[in-house]
């Protein structure tokens, strides 16, 4: 049987609710499907607190970001209308740079543009706030 593959979602306030669900379920049932192997879901945040999605949706992190432990195997940063204004935060940005170092993989689970804002770099092919793609 291989062993359990840890997949770390990084959070921040305002945050899309499906950037969390979409990953989670589909890592879920990959491990459902594997025969033995799979992997392991975990959540982080700058803080051990509860976080609260841009709908209002409050989800509670069980890990700081900086205590997580390495290496992992998958990081997904999730997307959301605060994506910009959460690089601001040095901490997170310490966090993702320390545990993406040595991850497998490493994926933002969509855009980071924002309604209203300067459209900022982006591989995602989802259109954002109905507009399209530049």
């Amino acid at each position: 049987m291989e062993a359990w593959r840890r997949v770390v979602i990084v959070l921040y306030e305002g945050f899309q609710l499906l950037d969390l669900a979409g990953p989670a379920d589909v890592f879920g049932m990959a491990g459902l499907c594997s025969g033995g192997a799979g992997y392991e879901v975990e959540l982080t945040a700058v803080d051990a607190e509860a976080v609260m999605a841009h709908n209002g949706v409050t989800v509670t992190v069980p890990s700081a970001i900086g205590r997580i432990e390495r290496p992992v195997d998958t990081l997904v940063v999730a997307g959301g209308l605060t994506a910009v204004e959460a690089t601001r935060d040095e901490r997170l940005v310490a966090g993702i740079e320390r545990l993406a170092g040595d991850a497998r993989r490493v994926a933002s689970a969509r855009d980071i543009r924002t309604c209203g804002s300067t459209p900022t770099r982006s591989t995602s092919t989802t259109a954002r706030c109905g507009r399209p793609r530049e």
